[in-house]
């Protein structure tokens, strides 16, 4: 089986707004990562349960995260030779919520029945919601 690769874009952008205030922008869009259905067996004679794949490795990607993150920074000169610079950040701009890890043992954490949301698996991993930050730097 041939191994299906992770496609990503990387964009960075800066403007210099009036007042020399900079306006900088980072975009991504990296494929899902892989997962492959699974289901337990019933006890065996040992008194433990196997867990085989049911379907081949990495037969199927979560969905494509794409990422905004910007930040406003202005800088001031003190002294003649140092830098302040008093930045705001905001991470994931449009909020988007993309699933990163659910359950993919079938009748363990995946039902057919279960929540149209996930269709049907339960939710481990979400991408980090909007975010954003306040900051300052010292340049000397």
């Amino acid at each position: 089986m041939t191994e299906d690769p992770t496609h990503q874009v990387k964009l960075q952008a800066s403007y210099i707004l009036p007042l020399d205030i900079r306006l900088n922008a980072y975009f991504t869009a990296i494929s899902g990562g892989t997962w492959t259905a699974r289901r337990r067996t019933s006890y065996n004679s040992f008194g433990g349960r196997i867990t085989v794949f049911v379907e081949p490795r990495g037969s199927n990607r979560y969905e494509m995260q794409k990422n905004l993150d910007m930040r406003l920074e202005k800088t001031f000169l003190l002294a003649g030779k140092y830098q302040l610079g008093l930045f705001f950040d905001v991470f994931n701009v449009f909020n988007t919520s993309v699933i990163t890890s659910w359950g993919n043992r079938i009748g363990y954490d995946w039902y057919l029945d279960g929540p149209e949301s996930t269709q049907g698996h339960d939710l481990y991993g979400l991408n980090m919601p909007r975010r954003a930050r306040l900051g300052i730097r010292c340049m000397f």
